[in-house]
């Protein structure tokens, strides 16, 4: 994560760190953006050396512009969408709750999926092991080498017997318990 620029080190944003900045873009019409040309994050935002440290170029452009310090726990917004834009006309202070909202209201953001049961990517059961495991009648010991899980997770599954999992639903979307899936 990139720290934030500090009031001392705004003040300290002079000479070659000052000129390596103002040639990672090209100042177009103040409508347009600014887009940065140098190194980039994974994400598309513009990375830069600002005291031998690596600061996210578009929070270096607010700060100068606006100069004063970011605030505390504050991020800096695009409101052009644009995360390799340094215009500061674009760019607006504001919290994370904000961002995202934003995002959600202009259609960027996508909530990471929840895998539950055998769709998880850590899963070692199926559904079906499982429902096997929770009416098996088998020996917990015998249980636990066939399928490679613990003692307390065979257990746990035998306690929940017939109350069903709240991630397996049948077509109409009604929790199914373990009688209806064997």
């Amino acid at each position: 994560m990139q720290k934030s620029i500090s009031t001392k080190l705004i003040g300290r944003i002079e000479g070659e760190d000052l000129k390596r900045f103002k040639e990672g873009f090209r100042e177009v019409a103040e409508v347009e953006c600014w887009n940065w040309s140098k190194a980039k994050s994974g994400a598309g935002y513009g990375l830069c050396y600002i005291n031998q440290e690596v600061v996210l170029a578009h929070r270096v452009a607010w700060a100068l512009h606006h100069a004063k310090e970011i605030p505390e726990g504050m991020v800096i917004r695009h409101s052009c969408d644009n995360p390799a834009c340094v215009n500061p006309a674009h760019l607006v202070v504001g919290s994370q709750r904000d961002n995202i909202r934003d995002a959600i209201q202009r259609g960027r953001w996508s909530a990471p999926p929840i895998f539950h049961g055998e769709r998880h990517p850590m899963a070692k059961l199926t559904d079906a092991e499982r429902a096997f495991i929770a009416s098996s009648s088998e020996p917990i010991e015998d249980i636990v080498s066939r399928f490679g899980i613990t003692r307390n997770y065979g257990l746990a599954l035998r306690r929940r017997a017939g109350r069903g999992c709240g991630h397996v639903r049948n077509k109409q979307g009604q929790m199914v318990s373990v009688e209806d899936r064997i």
